[in-house]
């Protein structure tokens, strides 16, 4: 009985042992566990991520003595299973076969489904495979897969339910590191569409702005375009007025106007007559081809071509407008003259498309033209006879004159007593006298018929101012006046024009002075005119005459005749150079002259391209003065 007590005594003490060393085991798993659920390397990154794996895989091991152990998880994105670890390398690729093997029989998905740890034996029978899901109540994360080192009876139950712990612990930080790498990525895209949220609102601020400026100026464009287009009705309504107004005046003025409308339309030759236009031809518009051709049949057999001519040249653009004078047919049969005016109101693409134009009746002011050519041609007839007729009159008178002057010059050579001497004096002046008449008509009709030419040749200045003063000494000195002559010495001797008519001219105006001047002096002054600008250039030097080196110089030539005699009154200045014209008729039949004298040298200074002038004053005398383009002689010529 001893025996039995002492042996109970031993069971219970060994018992008591394994019990202990079952606590410790316990308390070792608890304490793994425990600090794997304290394990702070989750922060959702991937490196984060294998470190969870490989802690779980670490203490999983030093749970249940295994060969080889290894996870494979859950692929977020594409739901496989991957492997994420398994160690050692030597065993690696044989764990990784034996878990393709049981995914391909269904193992693998069996054992996922269960929550605690399962036992399988491997493809070669002689070891076991620990297989644990990674699941929580909400997901799986994977599975533990262990290749043991012993068989089934190593391993106790509080090892195993130790090891679901740490599984399960495993398991919840996967899934936390899950939701935390998710929840990190939703923060950085919640992050992200915050910070494009104040983007798009500061975008949203701003375009707010533009839009509302681009209302305010779209608000004041419209305004102003309204107040535009406002002023633009109120111009185009008063355009329009002005263009009914102006439409009513000129229709009104066609009515009122002898002028016909028309209208010619280039690119099809359609024409448009108004009334009045075929009323003036004695026609209705009715009776009138409102065509290029029925115009043209109304033409005169003359002024067709003409007619179609301009309208040719309308057409190819050659011209704008023209003004044409055409003999168009009657409707009694009678050629009636029209003014034909018109002008390209109208284009198209640059071309001419258009023509409007007026007719007018001027066959009046063409028969008016008619008679006064006529008349014309009748006047110069009777003037050239009354010149012709003069010419021939003057001749037939001088040759007795001459001879009355050849017997008065043979009678003042015989013995004559002083009164017989006087008479033939008084013969003899009367007589030159009358043939400076007859030789001033003479000019006067030779100028008239155009005859008279200046000539161009050189001449003394100072004899023909001496020949011109000579014949008035004698009258001057009975009178008891000063005749004087001063020449400016910078003149040159010798000059080339037409002396002849020069002395002509300087003999009429000292004549004249001479002749109304009772007290006093007579003076002429020569000397070269200073404001060229207004004196044409000399005859003898025009384009006509042949050249001669060196070509003479020219210059222009100023004589003044003053006198301290009646002088004129200011009404009757103006006609004193008209042919016939005397201030006082019964002073000139005291003093003599039919009043030619003023006239012709006021042709026969224009005649060699000068021009005569006067300044008189009534009681206190009077100034005749011209000026006259002449040359110097070239050095090569001599008189």
């Amino acid at each position: 009985m001893t025996k039995d007590l002492l042996a109970r005594l031993a069971f219970l003490e060994e018992q008591n042992r394994f019990l202990l060393e079952e606590k410790r085991q316990a308390m070792d798993a608890l304490e793994l566990a425990g600090s794997l659920v304290h394990f702070t390397g989750s922060g959702g990154a991937e490196g984060d991520r294998l470190a969870i794996v490989q802690e779980v895989a670490a203490r999983a091991a030093l749970l249940a003595p295994c060969k080889a152990v290894g996870l494979w998880l859950v692929d977020p994105e594409t739901q496989d299973f991957q492997c994420a670890l398994a160690q050692p390398d030597l065993w690696a690729t044989r764990l990784e076969g034996e878990v393709n093997r049981l995914i391909d029989n269904g193992t693998f998905a069996w054992a996922l489904s269960r929550s605690a740890a399962e036992l399988v034996r491997t493809s070669t029978g002689d070891e076991m495979l620990l297989l644990h899901s990674l699941r929580t109540p909400t997901s799986v994360q994977g599975m533990f897969v262990a290749m043991l080192a012993g068989d089934r009876h190593a391993l106790q139950d509080a090892t195993l339910a130790t090891l679901s712990i740490l599984l399960h612990a495993g398991a919840h930080m996967l899934e936390g590191d899950l939701l935390a790498r998710r929840l990190a990525s939703a923060n950085e895209e919640l992050t992200a569409n915050l910070q494009q949220l104040e983007l798009s609102r500061a975008a949203l601020a701003l375009r707010k702005e533009d839009l509302e400026r681009m209302v305010v100026e779209r608000t004041r464009d419209l305004l102003q375009a309204n107040a535009q287009l406002e002023e633009e009705i109120r111009q185009r309504i008063a355009v329009e007025q002005d263009l009914r107004l102006a439409s009513q005046r000129l229709n009104e003025a066609f009515d009122a106007s002898s002028d016909g409308l028309w209208e010619h339309y280039l690119d099809t030759g359609r024409e448009y007559h108004s009334p009045r236009w075929a009323a003036m031809l004695g026609y209705t518009q009715q009776d009138i081809d409102q065509s290029m051709e029925g115009w043209a049949s109304l033409l005169h057999p003359d002024d067709v071509d003409k007619g179609r001519h301009y309208m040719r040249q309308y057409r190819f653009g050659e011209i704008t407008e023209h003004q044409e004078e055409l003999r168009m047919r009657a409707k009694d049969g009678a050629w009636r003259w029209i003014l034909s005016r018109g002008k390209v109101v109208e284009w198209q693409d640059g071309r001419p498309l258009r023509v409007v134009g007026t007719h007018q009746d001027i066959t009046a002011r063409k028969e008016m033209e008619a008679e006064l050519t006529r008349a014309r041609d009748a006047a110069h007839a009777a003037s050239r006879a009354k010149s012709e007729f003069l010419a021939t009159m003057t001749h037939e008178i001088r040759t007795p004159l001459s001879a009355i002057i050849g017997l008065a010059e043979l009678l003042r050579l015989e013995d004559c007593t002083p009164e017989q001497a006087e008479y033939v004096e008084t013969i003899e002046r009367q007589a030159q006298s009358l043939l400076a008449i007859l030789n001033d008509i003479l000019d006067l009709a030779r100028m008239d018929t155009r005859e008279l030419q200046p000539a161009c040749e050189p001449f003394s200045l100072r004899q023909v101012v001496d020949s011109a003063m000579e014949p008035f000494q004698a009258h001057a000195r009975s009178k008891g006046l000063a005749l004087t002559c001063s020449m400016d010495e910078a003149l040159p001797g010798i000059l080339v024009g037409d002396g002849q008519r020069l002395r002509h001219v300087l003999f009429h105006l000292v004549g004249n002075a001479v002749k109304f001047t009772e007290h006093g002096a007579v003076e002429v002054h020569v000397s070269e005119a200073t404001t060229p600008d207004s004196i044409p250039s000399a005859p003898c030097l025009s384009a006509t005459a042949p050249p001669a080196p060196p070509a003479p110089r020219p210059i222009r030539l100023l004589v003044a005749v003053r006198d301290t005699g009646i002088g004129i009154p200011r009404a009757k200045q103006t006609g004193m150079f008209q042919a016939f014209s005397q201030v006082d008729a019964t002073l000139s039949r005291h003093k003599g002259g039919l009043g030619l004298g003023l006239a012709l040298s006021r042709s026969l200074v224009e005649l060699m391209g000068g021009r005569l002038w006067m300044r008189s004053e009534e009681g206190r005398g009077s100034v005749f003065s011209f000026s006259i383009p002449l040359a110097r002689l070239a050095p090569h010529e001599s008189i």
